[in-house]
């Protein structure tokens, strides 16, 4: 396969210069030897365009002082077909910058392989920061459904010089044929803050994909006790209804009853022996003043499950998953989808839930090759799985607002992105069970790109036999987002649950300031 390669360079930056990094030229090169030679494109000039050959086009433009689009677009000269992958590359001088941050933490080592962005994982916004929080460069592409490879290391040049040299990949990952595709990146080079410059490059992906966030419930905003970590999959109705009633006491508001509620995946129907009556568990906690959402594993069906034999040859992967013997729904299927949605319905209406933890929608991706094109698509009505999912997602969305306007829909880290926060109200840091410190940083990289949607943390857990100190140390870490609790309630002493409820209470006062106010 062919390989595009578009390379740009950026100019130095002094060491001790309160500047940002500037872009020289970019220089587009098809790799292609029936294409003309490379083609460089002074970005400092307006609407500067070129087409290098090999149904590319590339537009650089200077829209405003600092900030610099170079726009991307492939046309196919016959059918739709799959570009070659394409990377685009450049070096980021050190200089003064203190730092690289990316969606979704993690420690970076100089040959580390990098992350991707895609509908189901991380968010399109990389940044580079100065001490004293100041940007030097913050980087966002408008692709939010195809995955894009983002890759930096750490190179030696000559004169012991230190660069971030980076390679955006496009295409690497199989997709659909295509008859045309664009994509824009921007680069922000301004000398400002770098929190809001990082906000400010979020709410372009956001416009440009059309995924601009819908206005949340005020559900959204308020405290969550889950099951997870108290419980694991091990909970039956009665206590649950015995733990509700002592967290609507310390003023939370919504129950997420995770994991170990259901029969076999794919069958999804209560466990008899745990939830006899699910709808009248369910009118119990609403009781309580307590609003109930459901956990739901979107891709998975298990061998053992009556569903199984159904899709039998309509998963996108089926062997052993965890220890478990699993199929990956494709959503391509129609009937795939209205299962999906059908089984969503079905539950709120039936016992009058108020939303669902949607989960592992990441899974929805090719696993090595594709297994529709051997069978030319057949019975496909989407040719991309990424599509197919982001559909899938938009018919929940509103089949279930239908049903109630202030449905509650959470999705967790990694899939943050602005597509599935276009769709849901609740995105939640992934799991650190008693870490407050992870939690903390994953809470806030997702405020800094979440638009405004409603941003969770993970579910609290510390130890029983701790003091008062050992609650407000996980509580205070993440103050700034809605808090979720996954402690057995009845095992903690009187002063731990003395603390969840004064800072749920002080987070109830100035949740205008903590949650839907700005930050940095």
């Amino acid at each position: 396969m062919k390989r595009l390669c578009l390379t740009f360079c950026l100019s130095a930056l002094s060491l001790h210069a309160a500047e940002g990094l500037q872009p020289r030229a970019f220089t587009f090169n098809p790799g292609d030897a029936a294409s003309s030679a490379a083609v460089s494109i002074p970005v400092t000039a307006t609407n500067t365009v070129c087409s290098p050959g090999a149904g590319w086009r590339i537009a650089a433009s200077v829209p405003e002082d600092g900030v610099r689009l170079l726009n991307l677009s492939w046309t196919s000269a016959g059918e739709p077909r799959l570009p070659a992958p394409v990377t685009l590359s450049f070096d980021v001088p050190i200089g003064d910058s203190a730092g690289l941050w990316e969606p979704v933490e993690h420690v970076r080592t100089p040959f580390r392989g990098g992350e991707a962005s895609k509908f189901c994982y991380s968010t399109p916004v990389r940044s580079w920061f100065a001490n004293g929080d100041e940007n030097r460069l913050t980087l966002a592409w408008s692709e939010c459904v195809r995955e894009v490879r983002f890759a930096p290391a750490i190179i030696v040049e000559e004169r012991d010089s230190f660069v971030y040299r980076v390679k955006m990949t496009f295409f690497a990952e199989p997709e659909a044929p295509l008859a045309r595709w664009e994509c824009a990146i921007r680069l922000d080079s301004r000398v400002r803050d770098w929190s809001q410059t990082v906000q400010e490059a979020s709410r372009w992906v956001a416009s440009a994909a059309r995924a601009v966030p819908l206005p949340p419930p005020d559900a959204a905003y308020e405290p969550v006790y889950s099951t997870w970590y108290a419980f694991n999959k091990f909970f039956d109705a009665p206590t649950l209804e015995k733990e509700c009633a002592a967290a609507a006491k310390l003023g939370m508001k919504t129950i997420i009853t995770d994991d170990g509620w259901q029969q076999a995946y794919g069958d999804w129907a209560p466990v008899p022996e745990t939830f006899p009556d699910m709808r009248g568990h369910v009118a119990r906690v609403h009781a309580l003043g307590m609003k109930y959402m459901l956990w739901y594993s979107m891709a998975f069906v298990a061998k053992e499950s009556r569903t199984y034999p159904v899709f039998r040859g309509k998963y996108l992967m089926d062997g052993r998953l965890w220890g478990q013997d699993l199929g990956v729904l494709d959503p391509r299927f129609p009937e795939v989808r209205a299962f999906i949605v059908g089984n969503l319905v079905r539950m709120m209406t039936d016992w009058n839930l108020d939303g669902y933890k949607i989960d592992f929608i990441d899974f929805f991706r090719i696993f090595g090759t594709d297994p529709a094109v051997k069978e030319n698509y057949a019975g496909r009505d989407y040719k991309s799985v990424s599509e197919a999912a982001k559909a899938l997602l938009a018919e929940i969305s509103t089949r279930l607002k239908a049903l109630k306007p202030d449905v509650l829909l959470e999705f967790r880290q990694p899939y943050i992105g602005p597509v599935t926060a276009h769709y849901g109200n609740m995105l939640r840091a992934n799991d650190c069970p008693g870490d407050p410190l992870a939690n903390r940083v994953r809470t806030a990289n997702i405020r800094l790109t979440a638009c405004g949607t409603p941003v969770h943390a993970d579910m609290l857990r510390w130890t029983p036999s701790g003091d008062a100190a050992t609650a407000a140390q996980a509580i205070l870490s993440v103050i700034f987002t809605t808090v979720q609790y996954s402690m057995v309630l009845d095992t903690i002493p009187a002063v731990q649950k003395a603390e969840i409820a004064k800072w749920i209470a002080f987070s109830e006062a100035h949740r205008d300031a903590l949650q839907r106010g700005g930050f940095r």
